[in-house]
């Protein structure tokens, strides 16, 4: 039976923390387990708000808190002492961490009988930051996500289980994003009776076949217009929203750039002119020529490529730099 393990099996004490937009759906995912099967959440961490807006895809958990009644505490420090002090009151079985902002202490990890975490690739390749965002840039085909043990290392600890799927050539971000939260769904669901009987797995990953990614930040979104039109596709599908999205400039304004397609026009032109403006707005590239679809100058609304032209008088030959 489905809930079989309500009867003959101990309400595991599960903690939380998180504050990206996977953390949100493993969150809900982890609340309606427990309903399921005899569990109970006893602690949720969440960043400060202020802090949280400077990290995209933060996603607050106010609704879930008061759908699932568990105790909700935004900090920027999991490991302080108050903190430490409240989920040791606890005495966790499972403490999830989940799309948190930083690598937690050997004291937290210690918490509870098992911390686990989530990392959006197949460990042990993909190890550190923004794993999905390198993925398009380096134009791979295939991805993943990983349930592991968490220890003090950067993605180093043992595997638990892990999703695979294909990277499309025209999905986005936000498209990686959403099939590895159908993964994250997925195996928390799959693995939740292994969890009741205390049959977690510990598959140890291959260092040797561990690969790294670098911190990105805002200014690694600024668009090299020497580049070719594939290259300058791939990161603006990589940096757009939830991300601050991909970034150049035009008369001396900061021009952010959603969406664009790759265009078959052909022009002698230097790298970031603007061959075509009105219904279609092309730039040349370094390798080809690139039509930008959705684009806004910093702090004004967003425009497609007609609305974007007509509004500022956009000319063919004038230069994006």
């Amino acid at each position: 039976m489905k809930n079989s393990y309500k009867k003959d099996k101990k309400s595991l004490k599960i903690g939380f923390a998180g504050s990206h937009i996977l953390s949100w759906f493993c969150l809900k995912t982890i609340s309606e387990l427990c309903k399921e099967y005899g569990d109970s959440i006893k602690i949720v961490f969440n960043v400060e708000p202020k802090k949280g807006e400077a990290y995209s895809a933060f996603n607050e958990f106010n609704n879930l808190e008061s759908e699932y009644n568990f105790e909700h505490i935004k900090t920027n420090k999991i490991d302080s002492p108050e903190n430490l002090k409240k989920l040791k009151k606890y005495n966790l079985d499972i403490f999830f961490i989940i799309g948190w902002h930083k690598i937690v202490s050997q004291e937290v990890i210690d918490i509870a009988s098992y911390c686990i975490g989530m990392h959006t690739s197949l460990l042990p390749k993909d190890r550190g930051s923004a794993p999905v965002n390198w993925q398009i840039i380096r134009k791979e085909s295939k991805g993943g996500i990983t349930l592991f043990h968490l220890d003090i290392g950067v993605d180093t600890g043992d595997i638990i289980a892990q999703k695979k799927f294909k990277i499309l050539e025209t999905d986005t971000c936000k498209d990686v994003h959403e099939k590895s939260i159908l993964g994250a769904i997925k195996m928390l669901r799959e693995e939740w009776p292994f969890f009741k009987k205390n049959e977690i797995k510990r598959i140890p990953q291959i260092n040797s076949h561990a690969s790294f990614n670098k911190r990105r930040n805002v200014n690694d979104g600024k668009i090299d217009w020497n580049k070719s039109n594939i290259d300058i596709y791939s990161l603006i599908k990589a940096t757009t929203s939830p991300y601050p999205g991909s970034f150049s400039f035009l008369n001396n304004k900061k021009l952010i750039i959603w969406v664009s397609k790759i265009s078959h026009k052909k022009s002698l032109e230097a790298p970031g002119t603007i061959i075509e403006s009105g219904k279609n707005l092309i730039v040349k590239t370094g390798v080809g020529c690139i039509k930008l679809t959705k684009l806004n100058f910093e702090g004004e609304p967003e425009c497609n490529a007609e609305l974007f032209s007509l509004l500022y008088d956009i000319k063919p030959g004038m230069i994006i730099s």
